[in-house]
């Protein structure tokens, strides 16, 4: 493995999601280095991940308006979308 890396375990974690009418889950997995003995820091690092992805996809699509991009053709779309994490937007 790794030095200096003490691995703990796999964790899963299903997520569901209610809609008006529907639910739907999905079971997420995350590496760790977390004892499995204190549940609530494993659910507040798993929340904590999953705060700063959700904060920069809402920043791509307010500040860059990524959702509305419509670049299809070869590797333009990851190409762009790779510069586009790479700049700050102003605010």
């Amino acid at each position: 493995m790794y030095q200096g890396v003490n691995l703990e375990g796999l964790e899963a974690y299903t997520a569901t999601r209610e809609s008006i009418n529907k639910i739907t889950g999905e079971t997420r997995y995350f590496i760790s280095s977390l004892s499995a003995n204190n549940p609530a820091k494993l659910e507040h690092a798993v929340r904590a991940y999953w705060a700063i992805e959700n904060n920069l996809d809402w920043v791509l699509d307010i500040a860059f308006d990524e959702d509305r991009n419509r670049t299809r053709k070869g590797h333009s779309a990851a190409n762009l979308a790779t510069i586009r994490h790479c700049f700050k937007p102003d605010k």
